[in-house]
């Protein structure tokens, strides 16, 4: 019975290992960002984002939840609802009116 009970353990860790990447960011619409600037309505939750130029990118209805937007160009960005971009790291960024958003600036951008 202990080696069927651990087997189960095991098989609900990958599982639940499979369903953590379901989560993750849809890579065609992250690409699509990255070519246009314009992904409105795109599945972006935890897609690396850090480094990026996104200079007046439209991301309108988008899901960034999750995503790492670290020293990120942020200027004149049209993002979603502040709920869709809950747990986004914007530590170093430049937010949508010109200011760095300082370490720690988690879910929203704190200024400096």
């Amino acid at each position: 019975m202990g080696k069927r009970l651990i087997g189960f353990i095991l098989g609900l860790c990958v599982l639940m290992v499979g369903i953590d990447d379901l989560e993750a960011y849809n890579r065609r619409h992250w690409e699509k960002l990255l070519q246009t600037k314009c992904c409105q309505r795109c599945a972006l939750d935890k897609a690396p984002l850090s480094r990026i130029d996104l200079t007046d990118a439209d991301l309108r209805e988008s899901d960034l939840r999750g995503a790492d937007f670290k020293q990120a160009t942020l200027y004149k960005v049209l993002l979603p609802e502040p709920e869709m971009y809950h747990g986004a790291d914007f530590s170093g960024a430049m937010w949508v009116d010109g200011r760095i958003c300082i370490k720690g600036s988690i879910s929203y951008c704190k200024g400096n």
